[in-house]
């Protein structure tokens, strides 16, 4: 996760994954999602920033992770769901909703599904 104003970087955190690849399964569930994105490192940013994904692919499991993926952007807090539009190139936009929220990213591909998460306080 890099932000574009104040040219940060945030890696998020593994959430709930069921993934198959060459080298085998994984599997992991989560029973707060919310509870660990807010455990973790706090990146700060402003309404109406500019943020990039940046998804580096793991080769020991093997083969081409880009060919049919769908990812997703959620701003979560308490019941509340913001979806977030991905743009070109992976970058989105931080909405003007002041406060601390969960940032959520679902990666969903062939192989499977895998969430990441962190802690965002939107300034």
């Amino acid at each position: 996760l890099y932000t574009e104003d104040l040219a940060t970087t945030l890696q998020l955190t593994e959430g709930n994954i069921s993934w198959s690849s060459s080298s085998g399964d994984e599997n992991q569930k989560i029973d707060d999602i919310q509870e660990l994105g807010l455990s973790q490192e706090k990146m700060k940013v402003t309404a109406y920033e500019k943020v990039s994904l940046d998804f580096q692919e793991n080769v020991r499991n093997g083969g081409d992770i880009w060919t049919d993926q769908k990812i997703t952007v959620a701003l979560l807090k308490d019941e509340q769901r913001i979806e977030l539009e991905l743009h070109e190139y992976r970058e989105f936009q931080i909405p003007n909703n002041k406060g601390s929220y969960v940032l959520e990213v679902v990666f969903t591909s062939s192989r499977g599904t895998a969430q990441y998460v962190g802690n965002i306080l939107i300034q």
